[in-house]
């Protein structure tokens, strides 16, 4: 999120001369978002501090959305701080300063990824619920005619479908239910 603040006043910035450039700034500048023209002497600093330590997800993203047009610096080295402080040299070789406030939701998860999340989480539970019922319900069905079994020796006998080893128990069932009512019989 304070990557694409940055872009989007970093574009707007470097679209209007200087002169224009200070108006907007005081047009754009919020309580959580300070832009200041840089000194003169900022283009000649060198150096971009720790932040690949501290910002690596903001380098990251300000290296995507500003490409090579837009040289920058991130200078807060300090992770308790709440300000991220960013240099960005415009077209023109201008500098400019932002100072981006930390607040709460840089620490949250973006909307978009946390509805992705729980659609996921929904569509495995799902899923899940699916395949165990599948699992489960020859298991029961063979469960059910065994309790049967006492009761009504004539029942029919338990379909043979399904996997092999449901197949294969449902036939073992049908067998040893057969031998039963034989042996009763005799």
């Amino acid at each position: 999120m304070a990557a694409q603040c940055i872009r989007d006043r970093v574009k707007w910035l470097d679209a209007v001369d200087f002169v224009s450039r200070q108006t907007l700034i005081e047009r754009l500048n919020e309580p959580d978002f300070a832009i200041a023209l840089a000194p003169d002497n900022r283009q000649s600093a060198t150096g971009d501090g720790e932040d690949g330590v501290v910002h690596p997800f903001l380098r990251s993203a300000l290296q995507t959305l500003l490409g090579t047009e837009y040289p920058f610096r991130i200078l807060t080295n300090d992770p308790q701080s709440p300000f991220i402080k960013v240099h960005v040299r415009l077209r023109d070789g201008s500098w400019i300063d932002m100072h981006y406030h930390r607040g709460d939701e840089t620490e949250a998860w973006p909307s978009h990824l946390t509805v992705q999340l729980l659609i996921l989480v929904i569509s495995v539970l799902g899923l899940s619920l699916t395949a165990v019922s599948w699992v489960t319900n020859p298991l029961i069905r063979l469960a059910n005619a065994a309790d049967e079994l006492g009761k009504d020796m004539h029942r029919t006998p338990l379909d043979e479908t399904g996997s092999l080893e449901v197949r294969r128990a449902a036939h073992a069932f049908n067998t040893m239910k057969a031998r039963l009512v034989s042996y009763i019989q005799d």
